[in-house]
């Protein structure tokens, strides 16, 4: 049970929306529909005492630390991983510490991995840096959609990737680069004859050595993975609050397999029945090292050590992922991050949040951001960021066109959550929750016994993780600086 679960929500302030979605027309395959949990508080001699007691109680920030704070938060962990071997060994991506300095301007990881960036708007609330971490996510496709006839085209690739974007965001057409459609031998933007296509329209099959491979709304291709980097909100030589080089996590996702719907709602049909028996979900760990989230999918991750190398997770440590990535409304196909991607090549490209407008959900009506802290009463789930109230009332009264206003701390909360999150990494205590809080929650329970769940004329359905791009200004060019890693020897950007 996700910590986000033990909060009050009784006095009609929900976040609950964002995990617990139940569609009028379930879409596959995502068939939970579970927004009635929105209305229910964990309960059960198991379930109604909060388990994540760094929540209760927030550690002390460490002090003293090993290194001064921005000097450790420089280090490059990610680096010194990769060469330790550790087991399972953690994808590689050349100079990834650095940011955007390892990625081309179009995303494409610079030493050829097949990694490509993107940009995307983070999901409300716990991924927000100002509430612990910077995020950055990158997506890879297996080969044959890197290849035409045995040999890695680039060119081919951008079109497979467009073309999953049709799938995952539900487009009928996508933006891309100028592409002559001889090249491919077919009418990429549909207006009926061969010539320069500068957007693709939906497909059947992908393109190249992938062509056997029929496209499926909402639904990644066997093979497809995903990397997820959680950073530390360092201060850079300038003042200003960027991503450290030094990684809190890594996580990582590849799909096994694509489900039928009927394996789909067998497995539904298994997690109600263990819910209703509570009998817990049992972790199956396959021979790679990382565990089957039952969806198709496999997940692991690394997370710091004591002495601040990555080390992997736990079982138990995973099971912090799987509440997620898992069996709950919202996710598409068991991910959240692809589907909020900025459409077209604005997308492609590593992430920064500085610039990004605040886009409503598609279907709704209210900028996201805005209406998530309207449900809040404008603080974060556990009511613990005074920095972020403040924010949001100064900013409450219109949609804003660059959300880092209200999402990056400042430097001194920046330095604040990095020290109470230090005191985690300290401990290892993370199965008592990882989010470093810098004050104690007012929303925070420590048990469920007695307390009254949110009305139900609070509930919110039918909500779109995805997002309408079409009435907010996108910002088109590669950004004139991206968001700069903390630097070793405090260069800035």
């Amino acid at each position: 049970m996700p910590p986000q679960c033990y909060v009050d929500t009784s006095g009609g302030h929900n976040a609950c929306y964002t995990c617990h979605q139940s569609h009028t027309v379930p879409s596959p395959p995502n068939r939970v529909g579970d927004g009635w949990q929105q209305n229910r508080l964990p309960s059960g001699p198991d379930l109604s005492r909060n388990p994540w007691r760094n929540l209760v109680v927030p550690p002390e920030p460490r002090s003293p630390l090993p290194h001064p704070l921005d000097d450790w938060l420089r280090v490059d962990n990610y680096a010194a991983g990769l060469s330790a071997g550790t087991q399972p060994r953690m994808p590689a991506v050349h100079g990834y510490s650095q940011g955007a300095a390892a990625f081309q301007t179009d995303g494409f990881a610079k030493d050829g991995s097949g990694w490509v960036a993107i940009r995307y708007k983070p999901f409300p609330g716990e991924f927000w840096p100002t509430n612990g971490s910077f995020g950055d996510v990158l997506i890879r496709l297996p080969a044959r959609f890197r290849q035409r006839q045995g040999t890695t085209d680039q060119a081919t690739y951008r079109m497979n990737l467009a073309l999953l974007e049709l799938q995952i965001l539900g487009l009928e057409a996508v933006s891309i680069r100028a592409v002559e459609e001889a090249q491919f031998g077919a009418d990429l933007d549909g207006d009926g004859r061969l010539g320069t296509a500068l957007r693709l329209t939906d497909r059947e099959r992908y393109f190249g050595d992938a062509q056997s491979t029929a496209t499926q709304p909402m639904v990644y291709p066997e093979g497809t993975e995903f990397l997820h980097a959680l950073r530390y909100p360092a201060v850079n030589a300038n003042g200003r609050v960027v991503p450290s080089r030094r990684f809190k996590e890594l996580r990582y996702m590849r799909k096994l397999r694509v489900l039928s719907t009927a394996e789909l709602d067998s497995r539904l049909g298994n997690e109600r029945q263990e819910q209703v028996e509570g009998s817990g979900f049992v972790l199956t760990r396959n021979d790679s090292g990382f565990y089957d989230n039952r969806f198709g999918w496999e997940i692991g991750g690394w997370i710091e050590a004591r002495d601040g190398h990555l080390r992997v997770q736990t079982a138990e440590e995973t099971r912090f992922c799987l509440g997620c990535h898992g069996f709950i409304g919202t996710p598409i196909d068991s991910t959240f991050a692809f589907a909020r991607k900025l459409p077209g090549p604005a997308g492609w490209r590593y992430q920064q949040v500085r610039g990004l407008p605040d886009a409503a959900n598609r279907g709704g009506q209210t900028a996201e951001y805005a209406e998530y802290l309207q449900r809040t009463g404008g603080w974060d789930e556990y009511e613990s960021n005074s920095e972020l109230h403040a924010n949001w009332q100064r900013n409450a009264t219109g949609t804003l066109n660059d959300i880092s206003r209200l999402i990056v701390p400042s430097p001194k909360r920046a330095r604040a959550l990095s020290r109470a999150y230090l005191s985690i990494v300290a401990s290892q205590n993370f199965r008592l929750g990882r989010t470093a809080l810098t004050a104690a929650g007012a929303r925070v329970m420590t048990a469920t016994d007695g307390a009254l769940p949110l009305p139900r004329s609070a509930r919110i359905d039918d909500w779109d993780l995805r997002l309408d791009w079409t009435r907010v200004p996108l910002p088109v060019a590669p950004p004139p600086k991206a968001e700069a890693i903390a630097e070793p020897h405090g260069q800035s950007d």
